[in-house]
């Protein structure tokens, strides 16, 4: 034992490293074996995770947003916050400005709480310009907005109309805005319009010196309106908002009160700096109170509620339609080629800051396209935090949107790369014209289905789904909605010149398409029984004008005849089937010309000089069964066209009579569509024809035989 230990050792100090390298480089590889292993270890788990599959979500891009009441309001939906810019969310949400390019950029299944050109009525100086020119073509609808004059640009005007104020001794009071403010800065107020300043951008309306007071002080409404797509244009109303209330208690303006803003202005941004301001502690008490509260106030004064919101909403209708041209142009540079129908990927809320006059009459005041959605009071939270709610729910996100727009993008670039691939039918130029017309025509029916179901799903499901909210346009009373149509065209007129030939169809296309969804189906069954008969009329249809199919039907025959014979299922290997075969591709030649040589009287015989140059020698019974072949071809294609011409006839005859029909204009019930209904037996019948080839077949088999 002892001298197994002792040769142990000596071996030990044999193999004994006489260099340090050699230690380190032992220890650096018993380090990194322990690292592979340690790491093959996290690739398995890693690898056993990876096979739980994660549930997919809809995530919510919030970074370009400041407001809490956002994120809660994308968490009480099921969405997931990124915590990163992420570009690829479902919901994109930016407090500022968004630039075209990100627009352009967006993948169909996301949204974008902006649209681009919506600052035609966002900026004050837009908004009055665009209501201005569309005042002058309805005067009566667009008298909304106080007498307003843009400058520089209009201040001779404001002279001209002060001058004659004050010389019928009408004192005038004139509100100066700036032309892109917010949050009621640089507003001031003037009794005498020539020390307004001349060379500045500024928006100076008519002051309205008699508004509804609420407790003895001024007030205006925050209404949110939400637009959820341009193109057709939706608009939504919510049944709630605020009711923003100046400081100080209101007295008519006056050269001692006209630098008095907390009197005069009712932006929360000022009047919060009052000591006065006081917070919203109950329905009826404070500086900012709920638009629900304001209806029973109103209510409580036997004050038409009902008509003063049916004026605001037509008021919020008519500003939008003098949006819509150009929101639409900017929308579709964005996203060229996309249809009409597809599904927005912008939405907006709006905020419509409205005044009420002693009269209950609403003045627009101004638009807001990020209004804030600060909230410093619970009253605050409570109305944005559902507003936010009912805005995304509308929106109708859905996980397996992504998927399914990837698909559709599939199958559409599909479809434009294969759209030139069409096979050529053989008809008459005439024939084709009439062909590609009548297909161009069902396109449309197909395109117009497809917009009547979207529209009818989209209906139905805005109806379950929009919380506070109410769609105002489209509206449901036909006669206003024929108005609201007449002014857009007008807007798109005056907007977009040069337009007017395509914009009035696509109007009528959009909002007022009468047609329900039986009607377009019965229309595109129409499209395509009149297809249908074109093509019988042109022969289209007989098989006569198909060599190989005739050679097809030969061939099937034959071989049934040799299977009977030889009593075998695989007969290909015979010496005579394999004859055959040379004579049936020779008939097929250049798509059946082969077939129709043999009825030329020089050419006839043709096909015989497949075996001369074959070293395969062909007896003459052989030969002979070759014939009867070919002969058996040329019978069966007299007969097809032979039944060709009587299909021809029988069809022309039918179209004629449904002609006269139309013409006579019968009940819708004796008319093409109950002949269609009928199902009359079409002019082809296979099992005729087959009856007539094998008279004819095995006729000559007796005759031969």
């Amino acid at each position: 034992m002892n001298g197994q230990q002792s040769s142990v050792s000596t071996l030990q100090q044999k193999f004994k490293p006489s260099h340090p390298f050699e230690d380190d480089c032992r220890h650096l590889i018993e380090l990194s074996s322990k690292q592979a292993d340690s790491s093959l270890s996290r690739l398995r788990a890693s690898s056993v995770k990876k096979k739980k599959r994660r549930k997919q979500q809809i995530t919510a891009n919030l970074t370009q947003s400041r407001y809490e009441v956002v994120r809660y309001a994308a968490e009480k939906m099921g969405f997931t916050i990124s915590r990163d810019d992420d570009p690829f969310s479902y919901l994109m949400w930016s407090d500022a400005y968004v630039s075209t390019d990100r627009i352009a950029d967006l993948k169909p299944y996301q949204r974008l709480n902006h649209f681009p050109g919506m600052g035609e009525i966002s900026r004050k100086d837009s908004l009055a310009r665009n209501l201005v020119k569309m005042q002058k073509e309805f005067p009566e609808e667009y008298n909304f907005i106080p007498r307003t004059w843009i400058l520089p640009a209009d201040y001779a005007s404001l002279q001209i109309y002060a001058k004659s104020m004050r010389s019928r001794k009408k004192m005038k009071t004139y509100i100066v805005k700036p032309s892109n403010g917010a949050q009621g800065h640089g507003i001031n107020l003037y009794r005498n319009a020539e020390k307004i300043p001349a060379s500045e951008h500024f928006i100076v309306q008519q002051y309205i010196h008699k508004p509804l007071l609420l407790d003895g002080y001024k007030f205006d409404l925050r209404v949110y309106v939400l637009v959820t797509s341009c193109d057709p244009l939706r608009i939504f109303l919510f049944n709630d908002g605020l009711v923003r209330l100046a400081t100080e208690k209101y007295l008519l303006p006056h050269e001692s009160n006209i630098s008095h803003l907390y009197m005069h202005l009712t932006n929360y941004s000022v009047n919060k700096h009052n000591e006065f301001y006081k917070k919203n502690v109950s329905p009826d008490a404070g500086s900012k109170r709920s638009i629900r509260y304001f209806n029973e106030h109103l209510r409580e004064k036997d004050i038409d509620v009902a008509l003063l919101w049916r004026n605001i909403a037509d008021m919020i209708i008519k500003t939008l339609l003098v949006a819509e041209p150009h929101v639409l142009h900017a929308y579709r540079m964005c996203r060229p080629g996309v249809p009409s129908y597809t599904d927005s990927v912008c939405f907006e809320v709006l905020g419509f800051d409205v005044l009420i006059d002693q009269k209950q009459r609403p003045w627009l005041l101004e638009i807001n396209r990020s209004p804030s959605f600060g909230t410093d009071e619970q009253l605050d939270f409570d109305i944005k935090s559902a507003l936010l709610v009912d805005t995304f729910r509308l929106l109708n996100m859905k996980v397996s949107d992504k998927r399914r727009n990837i698909a559709a993008q599939k199958a559409e670039t599909q479809r434009r790369l294969f759209k030139g691939f069409k096979k050529a039918d053989g008809l008459p130029i005439n024939d084709t014209k009439k062909i590609k017309n009548v297909e161009k025509k069902k396109e449309e029916l197909n395109e117009l289905l497809t917009r009547i179901r979207k529209a009818s799903f989209l209906e139905d499901f805005e109806n379950r789904n929009c919380g506070g909210f109410h769609r105002i346009f489209p509206c449901d009373d036909q006669v206003r909605h024929a108005k609201y149509c007449q002014m857009l065209e007008a807007s798109f007129n005056l907007f977009l010149s040069g337009r007017g030939k395509n914009i009035h169809k696509e109007i009528e296309k959009n909002y007022n398409n009468k047609l329900r969804e039986d009607d377009v189906l019965d229309m595109i069954a129409e499209c395509e029984a009149e297809e249908k008969g074109i093509k019988t009329l042109a022969g289209l249809q007989a098989p006569g004008l198909r060599g190989p199919k005739v050679i097809d039907i030969v061939r099937s025959n034959v071989k049934a005849v040799l299977q009977r014979i030889w009593r075998c299922m695989d007969i290909d290997s015979l010496r005579l089937c394999r004859i055959f075969s040379r004579i049936f591709n020779r008939l097929l030649w250049s798509h059946g010309q082969g077939l129709w040589n043999c009825f030329s009287p020089i050419n006839g015989n043709s096909w015989e000089k497949i075996f001369s140059h074959s070293s395969e020698v062909v007896s003459e019974m052989e030969m002979n069964c070759c014939r009867r072949i070919v002969q058996l071809c040329q019978d069966c294609l007299l007969i097809v066209y032979q039944f060709a011409a009587e299909a021809r006839s029988v069809a022309a005859t039918a179209f004629q009579a449904q002609e006269a029909d139309e013409t006579s204009q019968v009940q819708p019930q004796n008319g093409y569509l109950a002949a269609r209904d009928a199902k009359a037996p079409s002019p082809w019948n296979p099992q005729t024809f087959s009856q007539r080839y094998t008279k004819l077949y095995f006729g000559r088999a007796e005759l031969g035989s």
